[in-house]
Parts: structure tokens; C-alpha cells; sequence
């Protein structure tokens, strides 16, 4: 399978979708148009609690869409590459993911993952691109209507357009997972197939949640590294010097069994978003 052949495989996963509709409540999530309301019931988040991922049915469901569109094509474990993490369940975290991975852009490509800002500044609504042309980028985006602009909690599956030039002025931004990781598979020794065992194992297993309840200020307790990932191997963005006030949108990853929240400081003028352990931080409003 080329790399071309990868993205006309996510592409069509995502049309195939198209006209489904959220529900009101926790039935008929098979259906695409029985039991539809406004309570943000999906088949989306049923299938990621299946996978054991979390349950976050009845939440915001255009990130799960994505998400759920990656592991019906490739599988769970090519999805988590591919995305960089798993759950996708935060337009947020995943901006900043890709960002990090300097494969965050602002021109589209056909099989990028769209990633609208809202009015304050963070990434609030996604859908995936399946055309790009005269000017145009067209994409299919879960939780949201056919209605023009950007509709975020819209409650369905729909096709939508929008102009690439106002897309910039807006401060939109593509991720391009790396669609080469499935476009071949590659022949290894059992020596390299057990190096990777091992870097699985010393990874750990990382899962993504969501909880208002902790957002807020906090301030370092000590002198704390801030990390593109939750756990002591990922790169250090920066070290925060000990009671600095950072902020926390309710985001966080559990790696072994501790809490490492994706926090937001500026230092020196410089404004920098990624993981620091709860251990370290104290929380003040």
C-alpha cells in the first residue's frame, strides 16, 4: 500500500460516515439517523470505552470521530502512531502534538487532519481533509452541520468547504500524521522486533482524559521539566522555575498511575504548552 493508497483508505472511511447523527440517548448508536438528539451520544465513544480508552460518551465527539475513523482503517496501534497519541479526544492537545512534531502546517493536503482555532486562541473543532483545490480545502467533520462556517456541536457527520486563504487568517492549522508509517511494511531482525518490546514496554501505557474539575492555576512546588509527553523519557520543552504560575485547561495523561497535566506558561516572554507532573504542582484558583 503506497502512502497515496493510505489516505484514499482514511478518506473513504470518513465519507462512509457521512449523514450519521448524534443521539439523545444511549441507543441505537448503529443507526445513522434513529433515536437523534442533542445529547452527544455516538457510536464513536462507545467503540473507544470498548477499546479501553476511557469513557467519554455523551462529551464533544468531533475528535472521536477522527479517531475512531483511524482505528476502523489502520488499527488501534497504527492509530496511535499515526495520531501521535490515543485517545484523540482534544483538538488542544493534539495541535500541540503535532506542533511538536514539526508536522503541524499552515497549507492543507488532502488526508490532514484540520484543526480550527476558536476566538480565544485554542484549537476547539477538527474534521479531516479529502480535497484541496482552487483555492478550497474540503473536509468531513463529526459534531457539526452542514450549515457554512465552522459548526462545532453541530450533531452529525457532514461535508464542509472553506477557503484556505480565510482559513489562515484565522489561524487554522493541518496535521499531517506521517501516512508513510502504514504505507509499507518493513522486514526486521527479532533483535529490532525486541528492541521495540522494549521501547513499548518502556513507554508504558498512556491514556488521554478529560476532567474540568482540575482546570485552573496552579504553581510549581520545585523547579519542574515540562515535557512534549507524559512521562520522564519525552524531550524537555522547558524547566519552570519553582512557584510559577501555569495554567491548566482540565487535559491531563495517566502514565503509570500518576497524573501529568498538559499545562500552559510563559516564560521570558515565550509561551510554552506541554506535560508536567501533578506531583510537582499545586493548584491555586
Amino acid at each position: 500500500m503506497t502512502t497515496t493508497q493510505a489516505i484514499e483508505k482514511i478518506i473513504a472511511t470518513a465519507k462512509s460516515e457521512v449523514g450519521y447523527l448524534e443521539k439523545k440517548s444511549n441507543s441505537n448508536l448503529d443507526n445513522k439517523t434513529a433515536n437523534a438528539g442533542r445529547n452527544n451520544y455516538t457510536k464513536y465513544w462507545r467503540d473507544i470505552k470498548n477499546w479501553g480508552l476511557g469513557n467519554y460518551q455523551a462529551q464533544y465527539w468531533c475528535a472521536a470521530f477522527i479517531f475512531w475513523c483511524f482505528v476502523k482503517t489502520f488499527g488501534l496501534d497504527k492509530a496511535k502512531k499515526l495520531l501521535l497519541h490515543a485517545p484523540y479526544v482534544s483538538c488542544y492537545t493534539a495541535g500541540n502534538l503535532f506542533k511538536n512534531a514539526n508536522r503541524l502546517y499552515s497549507e492543507p493536503k488532502a488526508g490532514d487532519i484540520v484543526l480550527f482555532k476558536k476566538s480565544n486562541g485554542i484549537f476547539g473543532h477538527t474534521g479531516i481533509i479529502y480535497k484541496v483545490a482552487n483555492g478550497y480545502f474540503y473536509t468531513i467533520e463529526g459534531n457539526t452541520s452542514s450549515a457554512a462556517g465552522v459548526i462545532a456541536n453541530g450533531g452529525a457527520v457532514a461535508y464542509k468547504s472553506y477557503s484556505i486563504s480565510v482559513a489562515k487568517n484565522s489561524g487554522h492549522k493541518f496535521a499531517r500524521p506521517d501516512y508513510s508509517l502504514v504505507a509499507t511494511t518493513k522486514n526486521t531482525s527479532n533483535k529490532n522486533n525486541q528492541t521495540n518490546k522494549k521501547n513499548i514496554t518502556a513507554t508504558g501505557v498512556i491514556t488521554e482524559k478529560i476532567n474540568k474539575k482540575i482546570a485552573g492555576v496552579y504553581k510549581t512546588t520545585g523547579n519542574l521539566n515540562m515535557r512534549n509527553d507524559a512521562n520522564t523519557n519525552s524531550k524537555i520543552l522547558v524547566t519552570i522555575p519553582k512557584d510559577t504560575k501555569v495554567n491548566n485547561h482540565g487535559y491531563y495523561k495517566t502514565y503509570n498511575n500518576v497524573k501529568w497535566y498538559y499545562v500552559q506558561v510563559t516564560i521570558n516572554n515565550i509561551t510554552y504548552t506541554g506535560f508536567c507532573s501533578s506531583k510537582y504542582l499545586e493548584k491555586v484558583s
